[in-house]
């Protein structure tokens, strides 16, 4: 009775292990399986990614290959038959498509395809197929989506300085023409300095990047608001809705002592190069406003409501 039970068993508890295994050497994926390009003009680039992630117990050796009408647009950036060792559980891919200054309006598709081989005796691994499905969408017309998502105030040391999350969506080199930053005192009654940045350079298409701009830290130590305009670099003037990219308060600490009143800062909110910036004092910074047609509108309304 035992060595039916053995016999019965043993085969039951080889398949299973077997099955483990199998399981194992396929627990890899691709995040995302498929990609949309839309609105590519003819001669331009588009750059992507995707993640590949695997169980850490695994080391796998990674090759890549395109396909499809538009597969020799495509271009991975990684060499082949690198290695993703144990421990490590994902990598990202990144790719360019390249579109031909001969290329027809019109939709193409192209595919990346990832194989993923247990790093093993030559002949003896898993190869798995990851396939990347990409629908790219030709035009000739230009498409503008640019936005300011959010704004950061990061004081260090002798700066003060602001960081813009910019995102192009757009097909066309695109960013703002002009940004404003506006200290001012914690009950937002005292402007205490005005800097403006109009020397910036554009972003590219479908271009997701931050922007720096610094002013000189003369704060004493307290806290502050910062009022951030951006501007579309389409607008002469940034008193039209459809002109204005950012328009918000972000406030921010200044900590320290009054010998080192900038030494140490945070934020409590919200490259492409720097921006030259040029400070104004309380004392004079109503020259500096009178040149701005929309900002002396609001210099002269928060100065009838300062009580000092």
């Amino acid at each position: 009775m035992r060595g039916l039970l053995f016999v019965t068993i043993m085969p039951s508890l080889a398949f299973l292990m077997l099955s483990m295994a199998s399981a194992q050497e396929l627990l890899v994926g691709v995040t995302p399986p498929r990609i949309y390009a839309g609105h590519l003009l003819k001669g331009s680039d588009f750059r992507g990614d995707v993640t590949l992630s695997k169980s850490p117990e695994q080391a796998l050796e990674i090759n890549t290959e395109t396909s499809g009408m538009a597969g020799s647009w495509i271009t991975v950036g990684h060499k082949a038959g690198f290695v993703l060792p144990t421990g490590e559980r994902q990598v990202i891919l990144n790719f360019t498509i390249h579109v031909p200054e001969d290329a027809s309006p019109g939709n193409y598709t192209g595919r990346i395809n990832i194989m993923a081989r247990t790093n093993v005796t030559p002949g003896k691994g898993t190869e798995i197929v990851l396939p990347v499905n990409i629908f790219i969408n030709v035009t000739d017309m230009e498409f503008d989506d640019f936005s300011v998502r959010s704004a950061r105030i990061m004081p260090e040391d002798n700066l003060v300085r602001l960081i813009l999350d910019a995102d192009n969506r757009g097909n066309i080199v695109d960013g703002p023409g002009a940004v404003w930053l506006i200290v001012m005192d914690s009950h937002k009654k005292r402007i205490l300095s005005v800097s403006n940045f109009d020397d910036i350079s554009g972003i590219g298409p479908f271009t997701r990047k931050k922007l720096s701009f610094d002013m000189k830290n003369d704060l004493a130590p307290g806290q502050y608001w910062a009022w951030v305009i951006a501007c579309s670099d389409k607008c002469s003037r940034c008193s039209d809705d459809a002109c204005t990219l950012a328009d918000e308060y972000v406030a921010f600490d200044i900590s320290g002592t009054s010998d080192d009143p900038g030494t140490n800062a945070s934020s409590r909110e919200m490259t492409n190069g720097q921006a030259d910036s040029n400070t104004l004092t309380a004392e004079n910074a109503s020259l500096f406003i009178a040149g701005v047609g929309a900002i002396i509108l609001l210099f002269i309304f928060l100065r009838r409501g300062d009580a000092l």
